[in-house]
């Protein structure tokens, strides 16, 4: 591939216009639980991006429900709906067992169950029904986003406003450290842990992955790629740690060749941010100067990716979220005035297209064949779909032809197949150390 993440297509292959929707740090339990949390961490914080985040909180089911008709509402060319790929973090901290053993020991609660302050209801339940409908794709963002060492090393020093923010079931805000998990190090079993709990909780392994606060470190890329992960987001944002390390963690990250070489790399062209503005209130709202970047993108390689953050869909203020989503709708229809053609893709699916021209994807019920090229193409069913029919794939002029392994031949064109999924039985109140 080359270095921006956005080869060339195949030779002969003709790809749509590509629009990938990303959206960081569902499932994390942060920033503020309440409005009691809220109206008290405002106070704690002096930059308006900070101040902008003490309003964000967990997503409910009801918030997930009107996000996934938004997106229903707005079909690419092809037909789907708009798809987000929601990077998931998985972990928050056990605030009881750790203030239990002095701060000398992390413990975390994992996904479905939550501190105590932050119940919402089934967000797994919720995200499995977005799956279904096509409208959504769990994806990886992280074991607990946060640095365990720093909390506990800020915890162990009686820093107040850590102090302060912990009683409250909230991480730390002022610490720039403690908001990235990689910063310092990989915490291999954490890593490992996150990646088999995604899979459990969703059904099928992460493919893409996004670090939080683009922070990476040695041995992420060994780890991700060991756990089924073939996508890094973000490519042209992430990096090691702004410190003194810098040099020589870059160094290092260089001679794992991994991180290059082995992980597709897709950079983020546009950030779609509204964080409640108004759309009409001011000039150029944020869904216009969004698309300008997107339209430019996808002029200049084919493809787009856009960068929404939960804070925008997910917010104690419930006419922030009514702006937010009123702006994504005007970005949606803008993409459908202005790039004919252009498609929602997975980082999956657009991974395999620029690589072979063809590709295959669940997509809510919908198995869905892609052949961009002239001529047929082989491509790999995933596991998790239901088992193929010889006759429904016939019909539509598609060929098995290694029904253990899944394979199909493709001709050129999209094809749709009906594919019923199974979802994983979940255990809730999982608890681990």
């Amino acid at each position: 591939m080359q270095r921006d993440g956005h080869p060339p297509a195949p030779t002969g292959a003709q790809l749509p216009p590509a629009i990938l929707l990303q959206s960081d740090d569902w499932g994390l339990c942060a920033w503020s639980p309440d409005e009691e949390a809220w109206r008290e961490n405002r106070q704690l914080v002096s930059s308006p991006t900070a101040a902008d985040y003490c309003g964000s909180t967990l997503e409910s089911p009801e918030e997930m429900r009107r996000l996934f008709a938004l997106l229903a509402a707005h079909p690419g060319a092809d037909g789907l709906p708009a798809v987000m790929q929601a990077n998931y973090v998985l972990c928050a901290p056990d605030y009881e067992r750790i203030r239990a053993e002095n701060f000398r020991a992390w413990h975390g609660i994992e996904l479905p169950a939550v501190p105590p302050r932050w119940a919402r209801g089934d967000l797994i339940a919720a995200a499995h029904e977005g799956y279904r409908a096509g409208v959504w794709q769990p994806e990886y963002h992280g074991y607990t986003h946060g640095n365990t060492h720093r909390l506990l090393t800020l915890l162990q020093q009686r820093d107040p406003l850590a102090h302060h923010l912990f009683e409250r079931e909230c991480w730390p805000l002022h610490d720039e450290v403690c908001g990235a998990e990689y910063w310092q190090g990989v915490e291999p079993r954490h890593l490992a842990r996150g990646l088999q709990l995604f899979e459990r909780l969703f059904g099928f392994p992460a493919r893409s992955f996004v670090p939080s606060c683009y922070i990476t470190s040695p041995g992420l890329a060994g780890g991700l790629r060991r756990g089924g992960v073939r996508v890094l987001q973000a490519a042209n944002r992430n990096g090691p740690p702004p410190d003194r390390r810098t040099a020589l963690h870059t160094l290092r990250l260089r001679a794992e060749h991994a991180w290059h070489r082995r992980l597709a790399r897709i950079p983020r062209d546009a950030d779609f941010e509204p964080r409640g503005q108004s759309p009409h209130g001011t000039e150029t709202p944020v869904w216009q100067a969004t698309l300008a970047r997107v339209e430019a993108a996808v002029a200049r390689r084919g493809a787009a990716a856009i960068s929404t953050h939960r804070l925008n869909y997910a917010h104690l203020d419930p006419t922030w979220v009514e702006a937010s989503l009123a702006q994504l709708a005007l970005l949606l229809k803008g993409i459908a005035d202005r790039i004919p053609g252009a498609v929602y893709l997975t980082d999956w699916e657009y991974a395999q297209l620029v690589v072979t021209g063809a590709s295959v994807e669940q997509r809510g019920p919908s198995l869905v064949f892609r052949n961009y090229t002239r001529q047929p193409c082989l491509v790999c069913v995933p596991p998790t779909s239901a088992p193929l029919e010889s006759a429904a794939l016939t019909d539509r002029g598609l060929t098995v032809v290694d029904a253990r392994r899944g394979v199909v031949r493709v001709p050129p064109g999209c094809h749709q197949l009906a594919s019923a999924v199974e979802l994983p039985s979940r255990q809730a109140g999982t608890t681990a150390s």
